[in-house]
């Protein structure tokens, strides 16, 4: 993965995730898919900051060559 901080608010983290089942299930399928999760966070005050979540999986054989997109905002307070 890589994280960028493009200005002093805000990061932006990109992920690349491969995913297979240590054996194969009973069809004899093992590929679970490839990741690409996504990340922008805004630092909305001193130990407070929004992250806005993207990830797209690019299914394989073991969960039907379906594709599955999720999207989420977080908030997070560190103290």
């Amino acid at each position: 993965g890589v994280t960028l901080k493009p200005a002093d608010k805000v990061k932006v983290g990109l992920d690349v995730w491969y995913a297979m089942l240590a054996e194969d299930n009973a069809l004899g399928q093992d590929e679970l898919g490839l990741e690409f999760d996504g990340k922008l966070t805004y630092a909305l005050m001193d130990n407070l900051n929004a992250d806005f979540i993207l990830a797209y999986l690019v299914g394989g054989d073991a969960v039907g060559d379906e594709d599955s997109l999720e999207t989420g905002v977080r908030i997070s307070l560190k103290f």
